[in-house]
């Protein structure tokens, strides 16, 4: 049995178990991980955080979601490690490696900013089995008309007018798994409320239903300005908060939010 000290954060209601390892010392499976992320039986989260050394930023996080795999990026988990971290150094900027990408944060007043990168397009970096152009009008029925983009993970948007015309907990895991996404997807239902404002539900690829998504906002934004339907800067709106999207020069995608830190403790990690 070992011993390993954690601290809870979330940031919107999406909920992280964040590892200090910068020695290196804790090597998780992924029935550890899911342990861990048990909302019964272990400490619960949407996802698990560990944080290293970096050679090339201020630290490096790998994200896990709940159901034990590995994920390319996380907006919301970036703000809480991010706080964490410049708490501990006592700056206000900080560099993070995630998948080998340097991503910059800074506070911004009592929330931080997060430089998430570019958006991408390109059907085969999202990635798809195919161009949407080569499916069926009907192929996501009842949702149609979908949006894909790249924001270091996989997203399909689908603008809607009402929420309540769709089941996102039964279309949300089918979309997830569809042969279409070879490295699975995150989905969201965006339905935008005038130039500045687009609410979302996200179904979050390897979590489900979460209360946010930072990834999702960013992709959110990045599609509805990229079909010219929103401003440069958006509120995206979850269901008791919200977070800013600014769209920068070249795709490039700038996010603001709460980050809060509820409380540290230590598990009692049974190898398996």
């Amino acid at each position: 049995m070992k011993l390993i000290n954690f601290i809870k954060a979330h940031g919107l209601g999406n909920d992280f178990v964040i590892i200090d390892n910068f020695d290196h010392n804790i090597n998780l499976s992924n029935i550890n991980i899911r342990a861990m992320c048990d909302r019964k039986f272990g400490i619960g989260c949407d996802q698990l955080i560990l944080v290293e050394n970096s050679t090339i930023a201020d630290c490096k996080m790998t994200i896990f979601n709940s159901d034990g795999s590995k994920a390319e990026a996380c907006g919301n988990a970036s703000r809480c490690v991010a706080l964490i971290q410049m708490n501990a150094k006592s700056v206000n900027d900080l560099k993070i490696e995630i998948n080998g990408n340097v991503f910059e944060a800074r506070l911004s007043g009592q929330d931080v900013t997060v430089n998430m990168g570019k958006a991408d397009f390109n059907w085969q970096n999202i990635p798809l089995s195919k161009p949407l152009e080569d499916i069926a009008w009907d192929y996501f029925f009842p949702l149609s008309d979908p949006i894909v983009v790249n924001v270091g993970n996989p997203h399909v948007i689908f603008l809607v007018d009402d929420f309540e015309e769709f089941d996102l907990k039964e279309i949300g895991p089918k979309i997830e798994h569809d042969q279409l996404f070879p490295k699975r997807v995150n989905v969201t239902l965006a339905k935008i409320i005038d130039q500045d404002n687009i609410q979302v539900k996200v179904w979050e690829r390897g979590a489900g239903a979460t209360f946010a998504c930072g990834t999702a906002a960013c992709a959110t934004a990045a599609a509805a300005f990229h079909k010219k339907l929103v401003s440069q800067k958006v509120n995206i709106l979850f269901k008791d908060r919200s977070l800013i999207i600014n769209l920068l020069k070249d795709n490039v995608i700038e996010m603001t939010g709460e980050a809060k830190i509820i409380f540290s403790g230590e598990y009692y990690l049974t190898e398996k």
